[in-house]
């Protein structure tokens, strides 16, 4: 189970470093390496990177669900973790639903 609060807390905190212009000050790789920094460091309590990025994905530059840095990002996933997610959700679909004997 995630830590929805954490995750959240640490959107918050995200946000305030940006409207504040530290992200502007650190520039955009080191923005990138703080924020990464940060999740990883969250893993310990359980939070989920989507929620701590959710909505600054693409401002980042950073996809959630392999937290690295790039720059193809819909979604805030980036083409390898789409194409990963269709090849999951495909195979989740082609299942035939369970009929009892």
């Amino acid at each position: 189970m995630s830590n929805h609060e954490g995750s959240y807390m640490l959107n918050k905190v995200l946000r305030l470093l940006e409207a504040r212009g530290v992200f502007t000050t650190l520039g955009p790789e080191a923005t990138r390496r703080l924020v990464i920094d940060i999740e990883k460091l969250s893993r310990d309590h359980d939070c989920n990177s989507n929620e701590i990025l959710e909505g600054m994905e693409e401002r980042l530059g950073i996809c959630w669900s392999c937290m690295t840095a790039q720059t193809d990002l819909i979604d805030g996933m980036c083409a390898s973790c789409r194409e990963q997610e269709e090849r999951v959700q495909s195979r989740y679909r082609s299942k035939q639903p369970f009929t009892p004997p």
